[in-house]
């Protein structure tokens, strides 16, 4: 399981079959401790833990860019492509701007880990720059 997550997490889930009780051969004791971590909860924790540590790095990057420019970016373009890049899903993180000081950010997750949203309450975001 451990190499498992070493890759990005859009990649875990071809894992999750592979790490069935019925794939695994070895010594039943293991097998039935496997049975009972039921891999993919651990799995979907640590993508939903993974991914709101990513989403608040980005929320930091917006609050900068805000604070440089005095509003928030039009579209996540501005930042550098590795915090654009969403992981979870193998594509780009969902950024929507609903209001002048407002917006949504969140991971589309995948099949079987739908979205996955850090709560912000933009409104009290402190202003970080000039």
């Amino acid at each position: 399981m451990q190499h498992v997550f070493s890759l990005p997490e859009h990649k875990w889930t071809d894992e999750l079959g592979r790490l069935r009780p019925d794939k695994i051969s070895g010594d039943p004791d293991v097998i039935a401790l496997l049975d009972s971590w039921k891999p993919q909860n651990i799995m979907q924790s640590t993508v939903a833990s993974r991914t709101k540590r990513r989403l608040l790095r980005v929320h930091a990057l917006i609050a900068k860019a805000r604070g440089e420019r005095g509003f928030l970016p039009i579209s996540l373009d501005a930042l550098p492509e590795e915090a654009r890049l969403d992981p979870t899903s193998g594509g780009p993180y969902a950024y929507v701007k609903n209001s002048p000081s407002g917006y949504d950010l969140y991971s589309p997750g995948n099949r079987y880990w739908g979205d996955i949203r850090l709560k912000i309450d933009s409104a009290n975001m402190p202003r970080i720059g000039g």
